[in-house]
């Protein structure tokens, strides 16, 4: 008995004894899962930080390059401004000498429509004095002299026309000038544009040629000691590129079992994802079963509640069958009888 009871005192301890290790080992797995989670969330904000500093960098810096061009643009604006004031200057002069000529003729116009009306008030002058002339008969000497300044009247309107169509081709001799002024115009700007831009150049080259010159001096004076320092960087730059493959070494052990957790990760997630895919099927194919019987049930129950409501009606029925055969409403009188039972079942 003794033997019996220590024996499965032992059992009971040994069992008792492994139900405590797997609790424990399942509570540091949930810890570890945690922890895991934790850092994984770590990891993740940690690179969208630094996804967005390198878009601020990268702000920042295409700012820095638009500010550059921006003011290498302003400073060419600068130069070609000033010459196209002074050319839009030119262009207001012969603008305004332009305004003065169509002043003109349109002054010579005006007068040339005021020598239009005289002449034809003359002429019906004219008229009227030939018209008395015929009727009197006489004064043939004073029609002869109307005659003639009627003549001369008509030199006079062919010469202001001929002045006229010297001013016509005077005013298109000038519209000509004023159109290869404005060709000389635009030919002067893009020269002083290329003078300008030839200037820059020539500044910068001389600027290029002062700066070569120190160097040169520079470099001479320091020949000797460039050849130390060379060697000494070389030793240095070797050094350098021996620690950066070292390192480089490193980051790749260490980005390779990175890699390696990394695809162990993903591989449990996978398994994780393809048990919880399977597992979501049979719940859906558990649902849609029980939806069938549900659905089957109801169906079932809609049935049987038609066949009670016929089954009412049936009774229904019979039961006013009954009421009619026996009360009959035309011996009795439907004033002095009382509600049926059927008839208060209705109300």
């Amino acid at each position: 008995m003794i033997a019996r009871f220590a024996l499965s005192s032992v059992f009971v301890v040994t069992v008792s004894f492994i139900f405590y290790k797997q609790s424990k080992s399942r509570k540091e797995i949930e810890i570890l899962r945690s922890i895991n989670r934790r850092a994984e969330a770590r990891n993740v904000r940690a690179q969208a930080r630094v996804v967005r500093e390198q878009a601020r960098w990268g702000r920042i810096l295409a700012g820095y390059k638009r500010n550059r061009s921006q003011i290498a643009r302003n400073q060419a604006e600068i130069s070609i401004d000033r010459v196209i004031a002074g050319t839009i200057r030119e262009k207001e002069e012969i603008g305004k000498e332009y305004e003065e000529i169509e002043t003109e003729l349109n002054e010579i116009t005006r007068d040339l429509k005021e020598l239009d009306t005289e002449q034809t008030e003359l002429l019906k002058e004219i008229q009227e004095i030939i018209q008395v002339v015929e009727e009197i008969g006489t004064e043939h000497i004073e029609i002869s002299e109307i005659k003639v300044e009627n003549d001369a009247m008509q030199e006079e309107r062919v010469k202001s026309k001929a002045d006229f169509d010297d001013l016509l081709s005077e005013f298109a001799r000038e519209q000509k000038t004023l159109v290869r002024l404005a060709q000389e115009r635009d030919t002067s700007i893009a020269n002083n544009i290329r003078i300008i831009e030839m200037a820059n150049l020539v500044s910068e080259l001389q600027m290029f040629t002062e700066s070569a010159d120190q160097l040169l001096n520079v470099i001479k004076i320091f020949d000797s000691k460039t050849i130390k320092i060379s060697l000494t960087y070389k030793k240095i730059k070797n050094r350098k590129e021996q620690a950066t493959l070292l390192r480089l070494e490193s980051n790749n052990n260490r980005d390779k079992s990175r890699i390696g957790r990394e695809q162990t990760r993903i591989g449990r997630k996978q398994t994780e994802n393809k048990r919880i895919k399977a597992e979501t099927r049979r719940t859906q194919a558990e649902t849609d079963s029980v939806n069938a019987r549900i659905v089957r049930e109801q169906e079932e129950i809609r049935k049987e509640y038609e066949e009670i409501d016929t089954e009412q009606r049936e009774m229904i029925r019979d039961l006013e069958e009954l009421d009619t055969e026996q009360f009959p409403r035309e011996e009795i009188g439907m004033e002095q009888m009382e509600p049926t039972i059927m008839e208060e079942f209705y109300a």
